[in-house]
């Protein structure tokens, strides 16, 4: 363990970014930040603020700016706090005027956090103080249906601190948002948690089910890509993988693109999105010129919303963008590999309505032989299946879930 510390200490030092990863390091993981817990007692609420974050401070994306764009759009009277790491927020002018940035891993966050009657949150929160009776805490998570494994099913990824992490995350917790009820009794099981679980859907999966919304996104992508207005957009976004493999990324791009042309026409070009633990591998690959690198793109559904097609592997993107009723294809050259080593799987890939390609010459074979009308019949089957409540209203419930909560504790208090 210390030598892992040290490499990543030389690591830090390389980058020139040793003094902020020491500051969060000393901040949350050591709990600097309980020092606030002299001062919180005397914090008034504002049941009206809303305090959000996703992944730790990163882009303005997922759920929560979903849900905050929802309160903008419609007027909402909210105030609107997005805390932000500069190190990780590679495009922060995408944040609404109307959305008031702190610096994540501060006091001041403390204090936004201390006088917010909302918190909302994607992943494990790793500082927070003391809630009071009228604040409560809403973890939207970033993943839809899940195929692989998650938290506490995933045991062999956890750290003890992350354990230590997440059950305090859990205590705090009012109400965790879900797709459908087998994700809720995967929350229930893996979560450490025995609260609310609202199964309303996901605030971010709202985008596919307005299509003015999707034809903006794509415009905004193509603008910031510098891509014609005809082109074709085929989305390659796999996950990581444990074991730091990349030979499972060996897409043949030629013969994708030529494989797209031959079944659907038009002019293709490839959007290649990999995981943020892959930057080794992105910064030494070598993609073809029709093939672009859109690992540091800040928002995953403008580039679903864009895309005509997506091929990932296990990622649960795929169960966002089916809801476009797209074609998907997955590309998993290491399945077994990943089913005994890696996380494993809550579901055999083959239960659900997408191709699967074990090799580049099945991926071709998958592409000119992809029939429409079939691909549909299975999505309806496994919606059937599984029930999903996905239905473009999951903000508006959400906002009037809040609404609801908060005249209750209004009435409680009097």
């Amino acid at each position: 363990m210390a030598m892992v510390q040290l490499k990543k200490s030389i690591k830090f030092i390389k980058e020139g970014t040793f003094a902020r990863h020491f500051w969060i390091w000393l901040f949350a993981t050591k709990g600097l930040y309980r020092l606030y817990a002299l001062f919180s007692w005397a914090d008034k609420v504002n049941p009206k603020k809303i305090v959000a974050s996703q992944f730790s401070g990163s882009d303005y994306a997922d759920n929560p700016a979903a849900f905050f764009d929802y309160i903008l759009k419609n007027n909402l009277d909210y105030e609107l706090v997005w805390l932000v790491d500069p190190g990780r927020c590679k495009r922060p002018e995408r944040i609404p005027e109307k959305v008031r940035i702190v610096k994540h891993f501060t006091f001041k966050a403390m204090k936004e956090l201390s006088t917010a009657g909302i918190w909302i949150d994607n992943v494990r929160k790793e500082f927070f103080p003391k809630k009071k009776k009228n604040q409560f805490y809403i973890q939207t998570w970033h993943g839809s249906f899940a195929l692989k494994k998650i938290e506490k099913d995933a045991y062999r990824e956890l750290t003890k601190n992350y354990i230590r992490l997440a059950k305090r995350d859990s205590k705090a917790i009012d109400a965790i948002l879900s797709d459908c009820a087998e994700k809720t009794a995967i929350y229930r099981n893996s979560f450490w948690y025995d609260g609310e679980i609202l199964e309303i859907g996901t605030p971010r999966t709202d985008l596919f089910f307005n299509e003015q919304k999707m034809k903006d996104e794509r415009a905004r992508v193509l603008a910031d890509l510098q891509l014609e207005k005809e082109t074709k957009i085929c989305l390659y976004a796999p996950t990581f993988r444990k074991n730091k493999n990349f030979d499972c990324y060996n897409i043949d791009y030629e013969r994708l693109q030529a494989s797209l042309k031959n079944r659907f026409g038009g002019v293709w070009k490839i959007l290649a999105r990999f995981h943020p633990t892959l930057k080794e591998y992105t910064r030494n690959a070598k993609l073809p010129p029709f093939v672009q690198n859109v690992t540091e793109y800040p928002d995953m559904q403008a580039l679903l919303a864009s895309s005509d097609v997506v091929i990932s592997d296990y990622s649960g993107l795929v169960f966002d963008f089916y809801l476009t009723k797209r074609p998907v294809f997955l590309f998993c050259t290491d399945y077994e590999e990943y089913l005994n080593a890696d996380r494993g799987f809550y579901h055999s890939i083959e239960e659900t309505p997408f191709a699967i390609a074990h090799s580049n010459q099945e991926l071709e074979s998958v592409i000119v032989n992809f029939k429409q009308d079939e691909y549909l019949e299975k999505i309806a089957a496994f919606d059937k299946k599984f029930n999903f409540c996905e239905s473009g209203q999951s903000c508006k419930k959400l906002i009037e879930y809040i609404e609801r909560k908060q005249q209750m504790d209004a009435r409680s208090n009097r």
